[in-house]
């Protein structure tokens, strides 16, 4: 055990800046509990809209679109990150009413891969998430979620994504991007 205590104040660039081991390790228990929260309650937001974006998932079918040309998005208009997303791919749409019912206002669409891919990659440079490196890895259809302060990425099975739905619904399937 060392004399030295735990807690201290050192001087950095001429400021005082309290140094605590303890208190580092409480804030990232803390923010790792908060992002599994946030996970799941994107989930939920999903999983709570799923047959509308079933409704997606066949259209990609029925319009003949490969992997490559397209993406599901489930984007929850309120986040920051989601709501800078919804008005790059969606301008001008009001959401107020939505609100005014008591719903999460949420977008749900179809939306070019390429396109998705490069705004995922610029916010991974200002974020790291890893969210454009899952999109890039993720060689079939798949669901971009965005909301509650955080991404996912998850592979769908068209025509029927039953098994991503069941995926996500699986309460010790939280792996969080970031």
């Amino acid at each position: 055990m060392s004399d030295e205590p735990e807690a201290r104040v050192e001087i950095i660039n001429g400021q005082p800046v309290l140094i605590d081991p303890a208190a580092e390790g409480v804030i990232a228990a803390v923010e790792a509990q908060n992002r599994k929260i946030a996970v799941q309650n994107l989930r939920d937001l999903v999983l709570e809209t799923k047959e509308r974006l079933d409704h997606f998932v066949r259209r990609i079918v029925e319009r003949g679109l490969t992997w490559e040309d397209a993406v599901v998005t489930c984007i929850q208009v309120d986040d920051h990150f989601g709501g800078m997303l919804t008005e790059a791919l969606m301008p001008g749409h009001d959401w107020q009413a939505y609100r005014d019912r008591g719903e999460t206002p949420c977008a749900r669409g179809l939306a070019g891969r390429e396109g998705i891919q490069a705004i995922l990659d610029e916010y991974d440079k200002l974020i790291p998430t890893n969210a454009g490196r899952w999109l890039r890895e993720t060689r079939t259809y798949a669901l971009v979620a965005v909301g509650y302060g955080t991404i996912l990425v998850e592979p769908l099975d068209p025509p029927s994504p039953q098994s991503t739905w069941e995926r996500l619904g699986r309460p010790d399937n939280i792996d969080p991007i970031g």
